[in-house]
């Protein structure tokens, strides 16, 4: 490696791991933070038999039920709250499981709670011989993702291995121009040497 660039390997490795870590709390500062809250509703018979039409037909009530709760008109009569509404359906079909995600830590669970209260009112509309039942009220918001931290643990980690990596990609710094001459030089008489007690053992000469 020239000597140039050798003196330039640590400033390098300093200055990349100094970027890496501010590019880290740069991230954590301005990165959105967003919350999660979740509720669980069933299908289950409006007039509480164990079975009203079969399975087909509590399917399509269930699905009818998740375009109800995400409808623009339940979310408009619930106050049109800064939330993100997911309504996923459970493996046997009966089940809702809500998903609400926002920024807003306390506006996300009452307004959960909302959209669940409008959804249940509006379906007697629908003259559905099933009807909804709520299993989970609205949870307390989770944070989603990676905490703070977390991500700057991440990126400390990360500034750490800047510097192995500029090391490892220029290379082990060879010997001075000087030492290999020299070395050059020493080995070539072993050599000659060596040649000539080879020769003088396969051809030896007569006394």
């Amino acid at each position: 490696m020239p000597p140039d660039l050798r003196r330039l390997t640590r400033p390098l490795a300093v200055s990349l791991a100094a970027a890496v870590l501010a590019a880290g709390c740069l991230y954590t500062a301005v990165r959105p933070v967003t919350y999660e809250s979740r509720a669980a509703l069933a299908v289950v018979p409006s007039g509480g038999e164990a079975s009203v039409g079969g399975t087909a037909q509590a399917a399509a009530a269930t699905r009818t039920y998740a375009e109800l709760l995400r409808s623009d008109d339940t979310l408009s009569q619930a106050g049109s709250p800064p939330v993100r509404l997911r309504v996923l359906l459970k493996a046997d079909d009966r089940v809702l499981a809500l998903r609400a995600t926002g920024r807003s830590k306390q506006v996300l669970r009452p307004a959960l709670a909302a959209i669940v209260a409008i959804g249940r009112r509006r379906q007697a509309g629908l003259g559905e011989p099933w009807g909804l039942r709520t299993i989970q009220s609205p949870t307390a918001p989770i944070r989603l993702g990676a905490s703070a931290p977390a991500t700057l643990g991440a990126s400390l980690l990360l500034a750490l291995l800047a510097p192995l990596l500029v090391l490892t990609a220029t290379g082990r710094p060879s010997a001075p121009r000087e030492e290999r001459q020299a070395l050059r030089h020493e080995t070539r008489p072993r050599a000659a040497a060596a040649r000539l007690e080879r020769r003088s053992w396969r051809y030896p000469t007569r006394m």
